[in-house]
Protein backbone atom coordinates (compact mmCIF):
# COMPACT_ATOMS: atom_id res chain seq x y z
CA UNK A 1 0.00 0.00 0.00
CA UNK A 2 1.37 3.23 -0.84
CA UNK A 3 1.89 5.77 2.18
CA UNK A 4 0.68 9.32 1.55
CA UNK A 5 2.73 12.26 2.42
CA UNK A 6 2.31 14.32 5.32
CA UNK A 7 -0.28 16.63 4.92
CA UNK A 8 0.21 19.66 6.36
CA UNK A 9 -2.93 22.32 7.54
CA UNK A 10 -3.41 25.79 7.36
CA UNK A 11 -3.43 27.23 10.74
CA UNK A 12 -7.27 27.79 10.59
CA UNK A 13 -8.20 24.14 9.43
CA UNK A 14 -5.62 23.02 12.18
CA UNK A 15 -7.46 25.19 15.24
CA UNK A 16 -10.99 23.51 13.57
CA UNK A 17 -12.98 27.18 13.82
CA UNK A 18 -11.34 28.14 9.95
CA UNK A 19 -14.07 30.69 8.17
CA UNK A 20 -17.20 30.84 8.77
CA UNK A 21 -17.94 30.16 5.08
CA UNK A 22 -16.01 26.55 5.25
CA UNK A 23 -17.40 23.57 3.87
CA UNK A 24 -16.42 19.91 3.44
CA UNK A 25 -15.06 18.69 0.51
CA UNK A 26 -14.03 15.05 -0.80
CA UNK A 27 -11.19 14.03 -2.42
CA UNK A 28 -10.61 11.81 -5.02
CA UNK A 29 -8.57 9.26 -2.47
CA UNK A 30 -12.61 9.55 -0.35
CA UNK A 31 -10.95 12.15 2.70
CA UNK A 32 -12.56 14.61 3.47
CA UNK A 33 -11.00 18.20 3.61
CA UNK A 34 -12.29 21.67 4.84
CA UNK A 35 -12.63 23.61 1.84
CA UNK A 36 -12.91 27.65 1.64
CA UNK A 37 -11.10 29.80 -1.49
CA UNK A 38 -9.28 31.93 1.29
CA UNK A 39 -7.31 28.24 2.13
CA UNK A 40 -3.74 27.01 1.18
CA UNK A 41 -4.03 23.60 0.29
CA UNK A 42 -0.60 21.49 -0.26
CA UNK A 43 0.13 20.11 -3.91
CA UNK A 44 -0.69 16.59 -2.69
CA UNK A 45 -4.05 18.05 -1.63
CA UNK A 46 -4.87 19.90 -5.15
CA UNK A 47 -4.00 16.88 -7.10
CA UNK A 48 -6.38 14.96 -4.98
CA UNK A 49 -9.34 17.61 -5.90
CA UNK A 50 -11.10 17.02 -9.01
CA UNK A 51 -11.42 18.85 -11.89
CA UNK A 52 -14.02 20.25 -11.34
CA UNK A 53 -13.19 21.16 -7.72
CA UNK A 54 -10.06 22.72 -8.58
CA UNK A 55 -11.74 24.63 -11.56
CA UNK A 56 -14.31 26.10 -8.57
CA UNK A 57 -11.14 26.85 -6.27
CA UNK A 58 -9.61 29.03 -9.60
CA UNK A 59 -13.07 30.79 -9.97
CA UNK A 60 -13.46 31.75 -6.79
CA UNK A 61 -10.02 33.13 -6.15
CA UNK A 62 -10.21 35.26 -9.46
CA UNK A 63 -13.69 36.83 -8.43
CA UNK A 64 -12.17 37.51 -5.52
CA UNK A 65 -8.48 39.15 -7.28
CA UNK A 66 -11.25 40.88 -9.24
CA UNK A 67 -13.49 42.56 -6.79
CA UNK A 68 -9.85 43.34 -4.93
CA UNK A 69 -8.77 44.81 -8.42
CA UNK A 70 -11.14 47.42 -8.85
CA UNK A 71 -10.59 48.74 -5.06
CA UNK A 72 -6.79 48.56 -5.55
CA UNK A 73 -7.31 50.86 -9.09
CA UNK A 74 -9.36 53.36 -6.72
CA UNK A 75 -6.41 52.85 -4.62
CA UNK A 76 -4.02 53.84 -7.29
CA UNK A 77 -6.55 56.92 -8.40
CA UNK A 78 -5.99 58.96 -5.21
CA UNK A 79 -2.05 57.83 -4.83
CA UNK A 80 -2.47 59.77 -7.86
CA UNK A 81 -3.95 62.60 -7.69
CA UNK A 82 -1.94 62.46 -3.97
CA UNK A 83 1.19 62.50 -5.86
CA UNK A 84 0.08 65.06 -8.40
CA UNK A 85 -0.75 67.15 -5.17
CA UNK A 86 2.99 66.75 -4.14
CA UNK A 87 4.67 67.42 -7.05
CA UNK A 88 2.29 70.84 -7.45
CA UNK A 89 3.08 71.86 -4.16
CA UNK A 90 7.24 71.19 -4.71
CA UNK A 91 7.06 73.16 -7.74
CA UNK A 92 5.22 76.24 -5.74
CA UNK A 93 8.08 75.33 -3.33
CA UNK A 94 10.69 75.44 -6.22
CA UNK A 95 9.92 78.57 -7.16
CA UNK A 96 9.61 80.37 -3.81
CA UNK A 97 13.08 79.51 -2.94
CA UNK A 98 14.55 80.84 -6.48
CA UNK A 99 12.85 83.72 -5.38
CA UNK A 100 14.94 84.05 -2.22
CA UNK A 101 17.68 82.76 -3.54
CA UNK A 102 17.47 85.83 -6.25
CA UNK A 103 16.47 88.85 -3.22
CA UNK A 104 19.52 87.38 -1.35
CA UNK A 105 22.16 87.61 -4.35
CA UNK A 106 20.97 91.41 -5.19
CA UNK A 107 21.45 92.36 -1.55
CA UNK A 108 24.97 93.84 -1.05
CA UNK A 109 27.20 93.29 2.07
CA UNK A 110 28.14 96.76 4.03
CA UNK A 111 31.31 98.18 2.89
CA UNK A 112 32.09 99.43 6.08
CA UNK A 113 31.92 97.83 9.70
CA UNK A 114 32.24 100.74 12.36
CA UNK A 115 33.76 99.23 15.12
CA UNK A 116 31.82 98.94 18.63
CA UNK A 117 33.67 101.26 20.99
CA UNK A 118 32.73 99.25 24.26
CA UNK A 119 34.55 95.80 22.37
CA UNK A 120 36.80 93.86 24.96
CA UNK A 121 40.29 92.97 25.14
CA UNK A 122 38.99 89.08 24.38
CA UNK A 123 37.19 90.47 21.18
CA UNK A 124 40.05 92.05 19.90
CA UNK A 125 42.93 89.20 20.56
CA UNK A 126 40.06 86.66 18.72
CA UNK A 127 40.41 89.29 15.85
CA UNK A 128 44.33 90.37 15.79
CA UNK A 129 43.74 93.88 16.49
CA UNK A 130 45.31 93.55 20.24
CA UNK A 131 48.82 91.75 19.06
CA UNK A 132 48.27 88.77 20.76
CA UNK A 133 47.13 85.19 20.10
CA UNK A 134 43.46 83.77 21.35
CA UNK A 135 45.38 81.07 22.74
CA UNK A 136 47.32 83.70 25.08
CA UNK A 137 47.36 82.75 28.57
CA UNK A 138 46.25 84.65 31.63
CA UNK A 139 49.70 86.33 31.99
CA UNK A 140 49.85 87.69 28.99
CA UNK A 141 46.31 89.01 29.25
CA UNK A 142 47.50 90.44 32.57
CA UNK A 143 50.64 92.26 30.78
CA UNK A 144 48.24 93.65 28.23
CA UNK A 145 45.80 95.46 30.11
CA UNK A 146 49.39 96.75 32.55
CA UNK A 147 50.51 97.91 29.41
CA UNK A 148 46.81 99.31 28.62
CA UNK A 149 46.44 100.79 31.54
CA UNK A 150 50.31 102.84 32.05
CA UNK A 151 50.02 103.92 28.70
CA UNK A 152 46.84 105.72 29.12
CA UNK A 153 47.57 107.33 32.33
CA UNK A 154 51.24 108.90 31.37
Amino acid sequence: MKREPKMSRSRSQRQGSGHPDAEDMVQRNGRTIRYHASYRFTEYQLRQMTDAQRDRLRSERDAYRASRGSRRQNDQGSQRVQIAEMRAERAEMRAELESLRAERSKATPPTEVVPDAAATAISQISTGTAGGSIMGGRNQRRDQRQSADTTGRG
